[in-house]
């Protein structure tokens, strides 16, 4: 057989292989980790210099420099069912086949059961370990029937080209055949303890439907999968990982990530002020948003008003339309208020039909008086006070609503006096932007934004350029967060004793999780700056005295 190098995530595996995976070079790899480490302020010891020991240790072997660490490292999982305790396989390159067998434990044995050799780590052991060799790789496993029944695929797996510092595909397909039973059994496990807590949360047992969608959803997502895909790689500035689901040919899953493409242009991040420090920017397909409605009125006043079925179709039709109304573009960011200091939380969607999506503001501003609607608010222990046009900016009207915890929920209650800022909410539905402001700055936030004043360019901003950058491919959502501006800047109640221990720490970058699809595969991808790591580090010397 004539061994071509070929993609890692390209490999057939065979039925019994749960996942496999592999770094680039070694020492190449692990060496940018630890320009990054000290980059970021943590200095640590040359993790080069310790693989080899790790590696000699593992195995027993009497020389660690016959370990060429100019190659990567794989892995293969095969099926624990079959190979029980011993169903790995660990692949790395070596100097030469001689120098590695005269490095191995004496006593050694070869051609064993169809391997090249056999050897125990020490004297006593009663678990053997194998190897084998196809060019300048060894093959370590630790059961004798592993190499040889899977030889072809091993060898391939040798020769593959991991394009990024590391990466690994887990065999969903192979998975579900073996764990199948396992899986159905543990949603159902599932059900049954979340139906019995959700009993005891007054309120929300009417809402158990959530939790059967949700284990439905797991297991048939499940065995549409065909594989999932890791990687992980290191750039000049921090680290990337990125995973990525990759659905069967024709299956509904692979359908419905195939629709998964929003119109958004990131308008809405131009409109938002650079100076956030937390934004989350959803880009939704509005024919899916739309048909996505029934459930969303299912959730909301659907639950609300389910004793009523007259009341409950008539208002989830107002929230169908309401959603039906949304151009599926959202973003919500906290930033410097319009005055003062602290953050302010904003929220700006897409409007495609201002006239419906007022008609359905109109008709739902009644659910709250609704005797269904205002038991359940009893039954949750929330006061809902809402002024359907407290105020207009021009010929906008501004709905304002105040959320207060009552007295049959003291936990809440407790916990409501730092979340102030929160439980005001404005509304207004301008000709093709909708508002929602938070907060006791939130009417100047609305005419701010109505007005055209409120300062924009997020989109410009160095944190979120670099976030969209290295945001999965037709990102549907980017959340992006800077840690430690966000507790130099955030009050409660007007205080934040943070401020002034922080105040000489500030980042422009943030930490950012991406969602996105790519052909039929969905990506999730997480970009970790190591500015923020560095800022992380001098932050927590601040306030412990020490070190991450």
């Amino acid at each position: 057989m004539t061994l071509l190098s070929a993609p890692l995530e390209g490999l057939k595996a065979p039925a019994d292989v749960l996942a496999y995976g592999g770094t680039g070079p070694v020492d190449t790899t692990l060496g940018q980790f630890g320009a990054l480490a000290t980059q970021a302020g943590l200095p640590m010891p040359d993790p080069r210099a310790q693989i080899g020991l790790a590696l000699k240790a593992e195995l027993g072997l009497k020389d660690e420099k016959v370990i060429d660490l100019k190659r990567g490292v794989r892995f293969a999982v095969l099926n624990p069912k079959q190979f029980q305790a011993a169903p790995l396989a660990l692949i790395f390159g070596i100097t030469s086949k001689d120098a590695f067998v005269a490095a191995l434990p004496d006593g050694k044995k070869a051609d064993d059961e169809g391997n090249t050799y056999s050897f125990l780590k020490f004297p006593g052991s009663t678990e053997a370990s194998y190897v084998n060799f196809t060019s300048d790789w060894v093959i370590v496993t630790h059961a004798p029937t592993l190499f040889p029944h899977y030889r072809e695929f091993l060898e391939l797996l040798a020769f593959s080209e991991v394009s990024d510092a590391g990466g690994a595909v887990v065999a969903i397909r192979n998975l579900t055949t073996i764990y199948g039973a396992d899986l159905d059994a543990g949603v159902a496990d599932f059900k049954k303890s979340m139906r019995a807590n959700m009993a005891m949360i007054p309120g929300a047992a009417q809402q158990t439907w959530l939790v059967d969608a949700l284990g439905d959803a797991v297991t048939q997502s499940a065995r549409d999968l065909d594989t999932l895909r890791v990687t992980f790689d290191t750039l000049p500035d921090g680290l990337r990982l990125q995973v990525g689901f990759h659905p069967k040919v024709a299956s509904e899953l692979a359908k419905s990530f195939g629709e998964l493409k929003g119109t958004g242009t990131g308008a809405l991040l131009a409109r938002m002020p650079a100076d956030a420090p937390f934004f989350a920017w959803a880009n939704l397909p509005t024919e899916r948003l739309h048909a996505f409605g029934d459930k969303i009125a299912g959730m909301t006043v659907g639950a609300m008003l389910k004793d009523d079925p007259a009341k409950s179709t008539e208002y989830t039709q107002a929230m169908k339309d309401a959603v039906g109304s949304f151009s599926g573009e959202f973003v919500v960011a906290a930033h410097g208020p319009v005055g003062g200091d602290g953050l302010a939380l904003t929220g700006l969607f897409g409007i495609l039909d201002v006239a419906k999506a007022r008609a359905a503001q109109t008709k739902l501003t009644g659910v709250y008086k609704e005797p269904g609607a205002m038991a359940y608010y009893q039954r949750v222990g929330l006061n809902v006070d809402m002024k359907p046009a407290a105020y207009a900016v021009g010929d906008t009207p501004v709905a304002v609503i105040t959320t207060s915890a009552g007295d049959s929920n003291p936990q809440l209650k407790a916990m409501s006096a730092g979340l102030a800022e929160l439980l005001t909410q404005h509304i207004a539905l301008s000709k093709d932007l909708g508002v929602m402001a938070y907060g006791s700055d939130a009417r100047k936030t609305v005419e701010a934004v109505l007005g055209g004043t409120l300062p924009g360019g997020l989109d410009k901003a160095a944190g979120p350029v670099r976030a969209l950058k290295q945001a999965a491919h037709n990102p549907l959502m980017v959340v992006y967060v800077s840690p430690v501006d966000v507790a130099r800047r955030v009050r409660m109640n007007g205080l934040n004793p943070m401020a002034a221990l922080l105040k000489d720490i500030s980042a422009t970058s943030g930490i950012a999780l991406s969602v996105g699809t790519d052909g039929g595969a969905l990506e999730v991808v997480l970009d970790v700056p190591v500015e923020q790591v560095q800022k992380l580090n001098q932050a927590f010397q601040k306030t412990k005295g020490g070190g991450l």
